[in-house]
């Protein structure tokens, strides 16, 4: 306790940051991104997804799964920006005076 306390006043003294655990975006086995903390001496600072996936755990259930979990946000991203474009319009719609033609 006391060593980490020492360590990261140092860090924040000389480097102006502390080096201890920090939130990164990881790869879980199946392939997805997840958010992590990292710890020191157990993950290097930059990691290639394709070194972190789990080639085991790529059987057809698990792509049909991936699959499915895609095209889900694929919906999802479309009926948002299918809403956006519908709030758009109606703001457009309700700001314009359709009997004065400057308006348009």
């Amino acid at each position: 306790m006391v060593v980490e306390e020492r360590n990261r006043a140092e860090d924040e003294l000389e480097k102006g940051e502390w080096a201890g655990p920090k939130v990164v975006e990881s790869v879980d086995p199946l392939g997805r991104a997840v958010q992590t903390l990292t710890s020191e001496h157990l993950s290097p600072k930059v990691i290639p997804s394709h070194a972190q996936s789990d080639e085991c755990m790529w059987s057809e259930k698990t792509v049909n799964l991936l699959r499915l979990e895609r095209e889900k946000q694929i919906i999802r991203r479309r009926e948002d920006q299918r809403r956006q474009r519908y709030f758009d319009r109606l703001k457009h719609w309700n700001k314009s005076d359709y009997l004065n033609e400057d308006s348009i």
